[in-house]
């Protein structure tokens, strides 16, 4: 459960810097691989969000970190 969170949190960073990179002029020309980049998190932090469900929810026992 470590594992996915401390992922989902990176997938969250690299949001953020799409949207930081978003702001700098020079980088106009590249906005289609940032709009992919972005689409990319976003579908990732989905499919984490859906391991840590499945994970909490599964039949093995004992402590799960969240």
């Amino acid at each position: 459960m470590q594992f996915i969170h401390i992922a989902k949190g990176s997938a969250g960073e690299c949001l953020s810097m799409c949207a930081v990179m978003r702001e700098m002029e020079f980088l106009c020309p590249h906005m289609d691989a940032i709009a992919r980049l972005e689409s990319q998190s976003h579908s990732i932090m989905r499919q984490l969000g859906g391991w840590a469900a499945s994970q909490r929810n599964g039949p093995i026992e004992g402590s799960r970190y969240e």
